[in-house]
């Protein structure tokens, strides 16, 4: 008769010898298996572990490591060999798997091998950004770990390589280099944008304005190659009329390239692109005899460029002076409250032009005001009970009211705690 009450269970001889141990070794087992596992929930799971603080996270990471069992035992000692240099800030020189399969570590401190190695950044962050780590650096390690070391060291193939400029003098003529470029490049930008505005200026007509504006100021985003093209590919043989136009196309690129003399830069025609468009709205609202409606064009014009030349081009004084015109000139309070709300999906809000903004939102606000009591008249009294004069109207009169409070606000709260650091410093 079996010892078991369940015997069908125990068919195996390693079953039975389990069963018959005592208890306090099961126990002890089971213990064991749990302070394992407790150990290696204690592991830090980050996909760059740069540094640990004890021991004890250092050998559960390597034993998580271990259970994967993903890498081969040299690229397992390679991994680990690219995180005790990031650790201790110098670089896997000479760091190749020898034929027995594993690495040569190396012996002197950081501190002897490379005596400016302070000077390189004090974050893994400046380090990574350092020339001294190269492509050909990476190129040592195995491909299987290339990615996970160009991740580790913040290495991307579009990031610019930053010089080291060890001593004063070396910073010196960077600075001074670059201070020569801004004025070369000031310079050029005065230059085109008297050139510019006189022709704008020199307009008789609305029309003949807006024709200058099409072929010097409208144009500017396709010359900075910010305009997204259309790429559709048309299957077939191109046609006769299609090849003719294509290559009058390109004459006429490179007749214009060579009157022009050199191509758009963006820190020189980016910067004056907002300016044209503020200055030609400004001569169609006073150049001429009566105001132009073709001011309204402009903003239609710059958005359908493409959204580079939206982002580009708008500006809150741009914003203010459309407003401006809206209201002044046709008394039309809604459509300058939607140039104004315009300025908030794009992240603007005026800080130079507060007061512009606010003349003119309480010029708005006398009026309407006045009009609601009965000011003009009963007629108009009636007429501002209804839409678009309604509370609609007034509710956004109130928001804006709002935002230029709160914009004073935060600029005398700033200007109070500055003034306490300046007392502080004194």
């Amino acid at each position: 008769m079996s010892r078991n009450l369940l015997p069908f269970l125990y068919q195996t001889r390693t079953l039975q010898l389990a069963c018959r141990r005592p208890a306090s070794i099961i126990f002890t087992q089971r213990a064991g298996v749990a302070t394992s596992t407790t150990r290696l929930r204690k592991a830090d799971n980050s996909e760059i572990p740069f540094e640990f603080d004890d021991e004890e996270t250092t050998s559960a990471n390597e034993t998580e490591i271990e259970r994967q069992g993903t890498l081969t035992p040299t690229e397992t000692e390679i991994f680990k060999g690219i995180f005790d240099d990031i650790a201790q800030g110098r670089l896997a020189k000479n760091k190749k798997p020898s034929q027995s399969g594993q690495t040569q570590p190396t012996s002197s401190p950081p501190n002897q091998q490379r005596p400016d190695a302070a000077r390189g950044g004090n974050t893994l962050v400046e380090k990574a950004h350092n020339s001294n780590f190269s492509d050909d650096f990476l190129k040592r390690y195995p491909a299987s770990l290339r990615r996970a070391a160009e991740n580790a060291l913040g290495k991307f193939e579009l990031a610019p390589k930053r010089p080291n400029l060890y001593s004063l003098a070396e910073l010196d003529q960077a600075e001074k280099k670059q201070m020569r470029e801004w004025a070369k490049y000031e310079q050029i930008r005065e230059k085109e944008k008297k050139r510019v505005q006189d022709l704008m200026k020199a307009c008789e007509t609305d029309i003949e304005l807006w024709n200058v504006m099409e072929e010097e100021v409208f144009s500017l985003p396709e010359k900075l190659g910010i305009v997204q093209k259309d790429t559709v590919v048309k299957r077939g043989r191109k046609s006769k009329e299609q090849i003719a136009k294509e290559e009058a196309e390109k004459l006429k690129a490179e007749k214009a390239e060579k009157a022009e003399g050199e191509k758009p830069v963006m820190d020189i025609h980016g910067h004056l692109y907002p300016q044209y468009l503020i200055y030609g709205l400004d001569l169609f609202d006073n150049a001429f005899a009566r105001s132009s409606i073709l001011a309204f064009n402009i903003l239609p014009r710059v958005k359908e460029l493409g959204l580079s030349s939206y982002v580009l081009g708008v500006s809150t004084t741009f914003f203010i002076k459309l407003a401006e015109i809206h209201w002044k000139r046709y008394g039309d309070a809604t459509s300058a409250f939607d140039a104004l709300d315009e300025m908030k999906p794009v992240g603007l809000f005026p800080n130079e032009q507060l007061g512009d903004l606010e003349g003119l939102v309480e010029q708005i606000s006398d009026h309407l005001h006045s009009c609601t009591w009965g000011a003009q008249g009963p007629f108009v009294m009636a007429m501002m009970q209804g839409p678009p004069y309604d509370a609609s109207l007034m509710s956004r009169l109130g928001r804006m009211k709002g935002l230029i409070a709160k914009k004073h606000f935060y600029n005398e709260r700033d200007g109070r705690s500055e003034d306490r650091t300046n007392r502080a410093e004194l």
